[in-house]
C-alpha cells in the first residue's frame, strides 16, 4: 500500500485545504494531533463541529449529518455548482483570478448554451422554410417531427449539421 507521501508525490494534492475553507468562510477546528479538521458543514443547516470532517493531507471530505462526502475536487464543485473537472481546474490554478474564474467560465457556457440555440433555430426556421415548397405530405410530417425532436432531443451540434445535411440531400430529389 501506497503511503501518503507517495500519494503527494504524484502532484495530487496540489491545493491547501485550510486555505480552500478560508477562501469559501468554512468555520473549522484543526487538531494538532491528526490531520482531520472538524468543520462546519456547508451543505446543512447543523451548526456544531464534529459531524463533518475533512482530511488536510488527503482532501477526502465526510459529514455524517447530511451524508455528502468525497475528495476535495467534489467539495468545491458542490459549494460553487459546477463540476468535477471545473472544480479542479479552479484548485489547480488555486484560486488565481487571473489563470481560471468561476464566473468567467460560467459566462463562456452561457455563450455556448446561447450559440447552440441560435444554431438550433436557425436549423429549426430553414427546414420549415424549405419544406413550404414540397407538395409531398409525407414527406413534409416526417421533418415536423423530425424538428420537434430537434426541440426536445437536445442534439448536439454536429448532429443538427448532419440532420440538416441530410434534409438537403433529400430535398435534391425533388428539385
Amino acid at each position: 500500500m501506497q503511503d501518503i507521501n507517495d500519494f503527494k508525490k504524484a502532484n495530487i494534492l496540489n491545493f491547501n485545504v485550510i486555505e480552500i475553507l478560508n477562501r469559501y468562510n468554512i468555520d473549522y477546528k484543526e487538531d494538532k494531533y491528526s490531520s482531520e479538521i472538524k468543520i462546519l458543514c456547508p451543505f446543512h443547516n447543523d451548526r456544531s463541529f464534529g459531524s463533518a470532517m475533512i482530511n488536510s493531507e488527503t482532501g477526502l471530505f465526510n459529514c455524517y449529518s447530511c451524508g455528502k462526502g468525497g475528495n476535495i475536487y467534489q467539495f468545491v464543485a458542490l459549494l460553487e455548482g459546477v463540476s468535477n473537472s471545473d472544480a479542479y481546474k479552479l484548485i489547480s490554478s488555486n484560486f488565481s483570478d487571473n489563470t481560471y474564474n468561476i464566473d468567467n467560465l460560467r459566462r463562456i457556457r452561457i455563450k455556448v448554451k446561447e450559440s447552440y440555440e441560435v444554431l438550433e433555430n436557425k436549423i429549426i426556421f430553414n427546414i420549415l422554410d424549405k419544406l413550404r415548397f414540397i407538395g409531398d405530405l409525407q414527406f413534409k410530417h416526417r421533418w415536423l417531427i423530425i424538428c420537434n425532436y430537434i426541440k426536445f432531443q437536445k442534439y448536439n451540434e454536429k448532429q443538427l449539421l448532419d440532420i440538416y445535411s441530410t434534409l438537403n440531400k433529400e430535398l435534391k430529389s425533388y428539385e
